[in-house]
């Protein structure tokens, strides 16, 4: 299977495209900085320099794949650069939503966050929320998946995945 991954040299992503590939697929990355790719994984992976607002850098990703892991997500904002949680999560979802319906992916693996609800409190959940909510309406297959707080080897104070 060829997979288009988004957020794939981020903290959840490395292991993720890291068992995509153990399992046989092809992988794809989209990456803003494709000095972060992980020297095991060049050569093994294709990537694609761009963004989410990048729908060049999304059709190329996305031509030829059967299915999208969109794994994109922030938990900071920096306001002055315009990257938002409004921007990132629902923009961002959105692009890659109409981008995998031009290319014909009909296959769609979405992280959201646990507490992403109706009438959710913080800025993070309302968008996580409104990104599942565009995933849902998007005519797709799909499959959401919610994690709480996120840890493990290569975390925060830790230099290398492969402890």
């Amino acid at each position: 299977m060829r997979v288009f991954v988004t957020g794939g040299t981020g903290y959840v992503g490395v292991p993720v495209v890291r068992e995509l590939l153990r399992r046989g697929h092809s992988v794809t990355l989209l990456a803003r900085d494709a000095s972060r790719v992980p020297a095991d994984l060049c050569g093994l992976v294709h990537v694609v320099d761009g963004d989410l607002a990048d729908s060049t850098a999304l059709q190329i990703g996305m031509n030829q794949a059967d299915a999208v892991v969109h794994l994109v997500g922030i938990i900071r904002e920096n306001r002055r650069r315009g990257i938002t949680m409004q921007a990132v999560h629902v923009g961002g979802t959105t692009a890659v939503l109409e981008a995998a319906r031009r290319a014909g992916v009909e296959r769609l693996i979405h992280m959201s966050a646990l507490g992403a609800r109706v009438g959710a409190r913080s800025r993070y959940h309302k968008t996580k929320w409104e990104a599942e909510t565009r995933v849902r309406q998007s005519g797709l297959k799909f499959t959401i998946f919610r994690p709480s707080v996120v840890f493990g080897p290569g975390g925060p104070g830790r230099t290398s995945f492969d402890n």
